[in-house]
C-alpha cells in the first residue's frame, strides 16, 4: 500500500513538473536531473515534490544541501539564480515564500537563511511561473473535464463500489480507495496475497478478504472502493 501511494505520489509530482515545464521560459529538466526546473529567463531552479509529507526531515536537509551546491559556487551555471523547494500541497492552506531552512541530520540545527534557497507553496510557486494568482486552482478546476474527455467517464468526486477484473488490481491502485465506512478492501479470498490486501486504518494494519460467493467473483471480478 505504502509503496503505490509513494508511486502515485512521485507521478503527480511528475505532472506538476510537465505542466509548469511547458510554460514559455520555464524548462522541465526531467527525473534523475540535478533539478526539476529551470528558468534561465528568471534565473531561478526549482525542486517540485507534490506534498509536505513527501521528504522526511533528513532528506529535506539534504534538498538544501543539493540546491546550495547549485546556486552558491561561482563555477556553477546555475551561479546567484534563486532556488525553490517546491510543496505543491503544504502542510496548511497559508501561502509562503520563506527561507528553506530544515533541520539538519546530524545536529538538528536548522539550516543557515540563505536568500537564494528559499521554500514556496504550489500556489504562490505557479503564480511565479505563470502570472496568474489562481493559476492552480484553474488547472485543478479544468482537471475533471479533461480526465472525463480522456477517459470518457465523468469524475464523481466521492467514493463509489465498482467491479473490476481481478486481473487488474494489482497495476490499477488509482482504482481503490481505503476510507469507506467500512474501513475494509472488498477484496477476494482468492488475492489476498495482492498488494492490494491490506488497509491501514488507525495506525494498525486490518487483514481483509472474504469467500468469493458471488457468481460474478467466481467469474473473476472483484467488487472494490474506488472512484
Amino acid at each position: 500500500m505504502r509503496e503505490a501511494q509513494k508511486t502515485l505520489q512521485n507521478h503527480v509530482g511528475e505532472f506538476h513538473q510537465n505542466i509548469l515545464g511547458a510554460v514559455k521560459g520555464w524548462e522541465n529538466m526531467h527525473t534523475g536531473s540535478v533539478v526539476d526546473l529551470v528558468s534561465d529567463e528568471h534565473k531561478v531552479v526549482a525542486e517540485v515534490k507534490n506534498k509536505h509529507n513527501t521528504l522526511s526531515g533528513g532528506k529535506r536537509s539534504d534538498q538544501y544541501s543539493n540546491l546550495e551546491k547549485l546556486v552558491m559556487p561561482k563555477a556553477s551555471r546555475y551561479h546567484d539564480y534563486t532556488s525553490y523547494f517546491v510543496t505543491i500541497i503544504p502542510r496548511s492552506p497559508e501561502r509562503f515564500d520563506r527561507f528553506f531552512t530544515p533541520s539538519e541530520k546530524e545536529t538538528g540545527a536548522n539550516c543557515p537563511e540563505n536568500a537564494l534557497i528559499r521554500e514556496i507553496d504550489g500556489a504562490s510557486f505557479y503564480q511565479i511561473v505563470t502570472g496568474e494568482k489562481d493559476a492552480l486552482a484553474q488547472l485543478f478546476d479544468i482537471l475533471p473535464k479533461v480526465i472525463e474527455g480522456i477517459s470518457g467517464e465523468k469524475p464523481t468526486g466521492r467514493i463509489v463500489r465498482r467491479w473490476v477484473p481481478i486481473s487488474e488490481m494489482p497495476s490499477r491502485p488509482e482504482l481503490i480507495r481505503c476510507g469507506s465506512s467500512q474501513r475494509r478492501w472488498r477484496v477476494p479470498a482468492a488475492r489476498r496475497d495482492s498488494p492490494a490486501r491490506r488497509c491501514r486504518s488507525g495506525g494498525k494494519s486490518t487483514p481483509v478478504g472474504r469467500r468469493i460467493s458471488s457468481r460474478r467473483e467466481r467469474s473473476g471480478y472483484a467488487r472494490i472502493h474506488g472512484w
